[in-house]
């Protein structure tokens, strides 16, 4: 809080503190504070943070091959021993939309159904998990080492 208007020299920090003190008190005393709520402007893309990645990647010649080796990863960790472990919580209440990697996908390829349905719900309800993450980075690092060899 700035209050340049005000200024004390005293003999010590406390009285100084205490005069200052005094001088606020009676300024306080002929304020009146009227409580108001101010709503700041928010933009469609700061409520809806993911809409922007809708159809990213409509126009991606590499989309399709990317989707193939996030299919083959799948399917050989499905082959592993723990892979194809299903993991279910029994009589929790859903709080949460996680996006696997083909909704991910095909909302970036665009799919306006998708898109129609994120924009609905509450953006602290939708998360994807580091296995979207990290399929989506393999697919698309494999395109790029495919076409660098």
């Amino acid at each position: 809080m700035e209050l340049p208007q005000y200024r004390v020299e005293a003999a010590t920090r406390e009285q100084a503190l205490l005069i200052l003190n005094q001088l606020l008190v009676q300024r306080l005393d002929k304020v009146e504070v009227i409580p108001m709520e101010i709503k700041l402007p928010q933009t469609e893309q700061s409520r809806k943070p993911w809409m922007k990645f809708a159809g990213v990647f409509k126009d991606d010649p590499d989309f399709d091959i990317v989707q193939q080796y996030i299919q083959e990863y799948r399917q050989e960790l499905d082959a592993t021993e723990y892979g194809a472990d299903i993991w279910y919580a029994q009589g929790s209440k859903l709080s949460l939309w996680i996006l696997d990697t083909d909704c991910v996908s095909v909302f970036q390829r665009g799919n306006l159904e998708i898109a129609r349905r994120l924009n609905i719900i509450d953006a602290n309800e939708v998360a994807i998990t580091i296995v979207t993450v990290e399929e989506q980075l393999r697919g698309r690092f494999q395109v790029y080492s495919t076409s660098a060899s």
